[in-house]
């Protein structure tokens, strides 16, 4: 894939030729080094999802990466870059530059612009409101605001390096569970919005994967139901909302199994998870018929190398970034990462807890006490 890309030194407002000049500040504590050395930078963005939709298209036209002593480096398109973010789950990704020269060093961010709709006028719509939407199978799709951001983008924290004369490949990880709320209520009643936080940067070098089956004896009737065929023909795969695993760090008593809440800055609070994984029905290839076998399976994709707990829910749906509704677990396990591995976890385990127990005891205690 050929991507057409300009890049502007935003301290000199230097436009430079569409394959990519390195553009040197000559500055020291930048970004750059101060030698004017450059190495290969490639960027790809995969999704942590979020339940009920069914396509979410986020429009890119540039990407700019940030320093520590405020130098930036804009990198844009030609076109616009629309990617389906939703079909990037689990191990998945799209590239959105493959091997750009850019100054070595260090840099502590990277902002995604994303597409105004310069249709929008008046605030609060205007320069906010963006050409990417949200579909769902059984409503009308939305355009997604992001309110604050002029010009429209969202951003990662988080340090990474560019060795000089060297390579460096990340992915970032958007969480859109935690990314996208309704904005029913509220100022933005008829889009959604799109918080300007919830995004992680990792080297691909270090990362490995979780992935699993969950037995369809364990997952409630409701959830069954509620599964629904993909609406693009090409998704070979049934929605269940509500179902996911969610990924801790730590293993035991340190993780609290907190739910997906983050702070008025849309930051994580400590005990987050670090990502989400639907679960869905589909089919894998299966060696021992070599055919294909339908079951319900997650895959939480671009984990740093590292001890982890994973958690099943069947609550996901109701999971709110911006409220505290927590939500049951039914079953956890430790998953130890190595980088370039996949860790398999299949539920149940041990630690299993079948919520209909609970609730049959719940009704046998309340017959006791006549009620």
């Amino acid at each position: 894939m050929t991507i057409n890309l300009k890049r502007l030194c935003l301290l000199g407002l230097v436009a430079a030729s569409a394959t990519l000049l390195a553009c040197n500040s000559g500055s020291s504590g930048g970004s750059s080094s101060s030698s004017g050395e450059t190495g290969q930078l490639s960027l790809a963005v995969t999704d942590g999802p979020i339940d009920n939709a069914t396509n979410v298209f986020l429009r890119f036209t540039a990407v700019e990466l940030r320093g520590p002593s405020g130098r930036q480096e804009l990198i844009e398109f030609e076109s616009v870059r629309e990617i389906d973010l939703l079909a990037l789950q689990g191990e998945e990704s799209e590239a959105l530059f493959v091997g750009e020269e850019v100054p070595a060093g260090e840099y502590n961010q990277i902002r995604f612009l994303i597409e105004p709709d310069e249709s929008q006028s008046g605030p609060p719509q205007n320069r906010q409101v963006t050409t990417s939407v949200i579909r769902f199978a059984d409503e009308p799709e939305q355009r997604l605001a992001i309110p604050g951001g002029e010009p429209a983008g969202v951003q990662t924290q988080g340090s990474f390096t560019v060795p000089p004369g060297g390579v460096l490949a990340l992915t970032a990880d958007f969480d859109l569970r935690k990314m996208i709320t309704r904005g029913v209520g509220t100022q933005w009643d008829g889009f959604h919005r799109l918080r300007r936080t919830g995004i992680r940067i990792i080297e691909n070098a270090d990362v490995g994967v979780i992935r699993g089956q969950v037995d369809a004896s364990i997952i409630p009737n409701e959830i069954v139901e509620q599964c629904m065929p993909h609406p693009d023909e090409d998704k070979n795969h049934y929605i269940c909302p509500g179902a996911a695993v969610y990924v801790y760090e730590g293993i035991g008593d340190d993780v609290e199994f907190l739910n997906i809440r983050t702070d008025e800055d849309g930051e994580d609070l400590d005990g987050n998870p670090i990502t989400t994984a639907n679960v869905r029905y589909m089919p894998i290839e299966d060696e021992e018929s070599n055919g294909e076998t339908w079951g319900y399976f997650y895959s939480a994709g671009f984990v740093p190398e590292g001890d982890y707990t994973v958690a099943l829910t069947f609550d996901a749906d109701s999971d709110d970034a911006e409220r505290d509704t927590p939500i049951d677990f039914v079953d956890w396990s430790p998953a130890p990462v190595e980088a370039g591995q996949a860790t398999v976890v299949n539920f149940p385990t041990e630690n299993f807890e079948d919520p209909g127990e609970e609730d049959e005891e719940e009704n046998g205690e309340d017959e006791e006490n006549g009620e």
